[in-house]
């Protein structure tokens, strides 16, 4: 299992869950780097694009290297 090192804030409820708890509702393969992809809230049901949802924690990407 890999570690959560992104963290992402819902624009309605402002919860902070790991990036991967906010689930995939529509994915196009030219939408993914470009924080395109359509996202849902699990605690508030929010839809919104990944780009809304900020991030708030991050790993930085020296300790990755380790």
């Amino acid at each position: 299992m890999s570690p959560n090192w992104r963290w992402r804030r819902c624009p309605r409820c402002r919860t902070v869950r790991r990036a991967s708890d906010f689930a995939v509702l529509e994915y196009r393969p030219a939408s993914w780097q470009s924080g395109e992809v359509l996202r849902e809230c699990p605690q508030c049901g929010y839809e919104g694009r990944t780009y809304m949802f900020t991030v708030v924690r991050e790993r930085h990407p020296a300790a990755a290297a380790r």
